[in-house]
Order: C-alpha cells, then structure tokens, then sequence
C-alpha cells in the first residue's frame, strides 16, 4: 500500500510513501478449533458456550493454573451460518497476518470467557455467553508464550 500526502495549500515539494507490515507473528484463537477440541463433530458455535461451561466445571483449577496473555489483542469476527465455516471475506482478513493456531483447550477457554465484545480483558472474571465464540482473537506470540 502505498499514499501520497502533500500540503493542499501549496504545489508539492516532496512525497511521503508508506508500506504497511506486520512486525510480529500472532497466536490465533479460533472458536472452530475449541469447538473440535471439546469433541464437537459438525463444528457448531451454537450452543458452544454450553460445552466450554460444562468443561470449565470439571477443570476448574485451569483459571489458577495457566498463565494468561497480559497484553493486546486484534479481534476479527466471523460470519456463521449453520455449520460454521470461514466466510471469504474472513479468509481474505486472515490472509494478512502471520499466525499459528492456539491448540490448548483450556487456554482457549480461558481467553475467549475473558472478552466483553471485541475486549479482551486479562484479569476479568470469566463469563460463558454464546457471544464470547463470534470472532478469532489474535495476540503477538510473545504475550502468549510469556
């Protein structure tokens, strides 16, 4: 990508071009692969919230015992219908980050109960809402592997 900016007031004298790029790797947390690791066959976010609350009951230690990313996140949100799958234009948004997949269930967990909307919040008390599984979260490796 690349812009053009200039004084409007005056003829251009000179040209400031720019290039976005990604500094970082980034973690994906992907609510398709929480919902396949906690044994969902068809892959469905709905009702997924039901499964994460019923697993976190049984492992309840996991808020204690993981340490969590501190930091930032970028959130992107997916398109569902039915049988959850990438729409294109996610695909298209995906496409411009350099990640891998967080594949720790209890981790996934721990994250995605901690968000309010697109906020990620560290510290804050976990919540089960169906609306915690509506987007894949990306965080820098580093605040994950802290």
């Amino acid at each position: 990508m690349s812009e053009l900016l200039h004084n409007m007031s005056a003829p251009p004298r000179s040209e400031v071009k720019f290039k976005q790029q990604q500094l970082k790797k980034y973690v994906a947390f992907n609510p398709i692969i929480l919902a396949r690791l906690l044994g969902e066959k068809n892959i469905r976010i709905a009702g997924l919230e039901e499964k994460v609350k019923n697993y976190y009951e049984t492992h309840n230690y996991i808020e204690n015992s993981i340490k969590k990313p501190t930091g930032y996140m970028i959130a992107e949100t997916i398109e569902f219908n039915g049988v959850n799958r990438f729409s294109k234009q996610l695909k298209n948004k995906m496409e411009k980050y350099v990640y891998e997949e967080c594949n720790n269930t209890e981790l996934l967990i721990l994250v995605f109960c901690s968000t309010v909307g697109d906020l990620y919040i560290p510290n804050r008390k976990l919540s089960f809402e169906s609306t915690k599984f509506d987007k894949i979260l990306l965080f820098p490796e580093e605040e994950v592997n802290s």
